[in-house]
C-alpha cells in the first residue's frame, strides 16, 4: 500500500514511473518527468500525506521507555563525552576530495581525562 501511495503522490506531480526493483529491505522506484505541467495540486489533495515511510508512524516516547535495560549516562561521562568533541578540528572535511580544511595552527595532546579517572 505505501509504494502504491507514493507512485500516485509523485505521478500527481507529472512524473512517470519507468523502474521498479525490491530487494528484502527496500523498494526502488526511478521516475521520468514527462510533462510540465502538474495534473493536481499537491497540496489540497493531501498528497504530502501519502509520502510517509513505516518510521514516521513511530513514537519516539513509545522507543524510548519500552526497554527498560536502556542506560543512562552520568554526569562525568557526559563531562567526558562533551570534552572528547573538543579536540574535532574547527574546520570541516570534505569528505568528496579527501582533504582536510583544517587551518595550519598545531594541535598538542592533551592528557586523556578518562584515563586519569581510573
Amino acid at each position: 500500500m505505501m509504494m502504491k501511495s507514493w507512485k500516485i503522490a509523485i505521478e500527481s506531480l507529472g512524473f512517470k514511473r519507468f523502474k521498479y526493483s525490491k530487494f528484502s529491505h527496500m523498494h526502488l522506484m526511478a521516475f521520468r518527468k514527462i510533462s510540465l505541467k502538474t495534473t493536481s495540486d499537491l497540496v489540497s489533495r493531501n498528497y504530502p500525506g501519502m509520502l510517509y515511510i513505516p518510521q514516521d508512524f513511530n513514537s519516539i516516547e513509545d522507543e524510548e521507555y519500552s526497554n527498560p535495560s536502556c542506560y543512562v549516562r552520568s554526569d562525568i561521562e557526559d563531562e567526558q563525552l562533551a570534552y572528547g568533541f573538543t579536540e574535532l578540528p574547527d574546520a570541516p572535511y570534505d569528505s568528496d576530495s579527501g582533504e582536510s580544511q583544517a587551518s595550519s595552527i598545531p594541535v598538542y595532546e592533551l592528557e586523556d581525562p578518562i584515563l586519569l579517572l581510573s
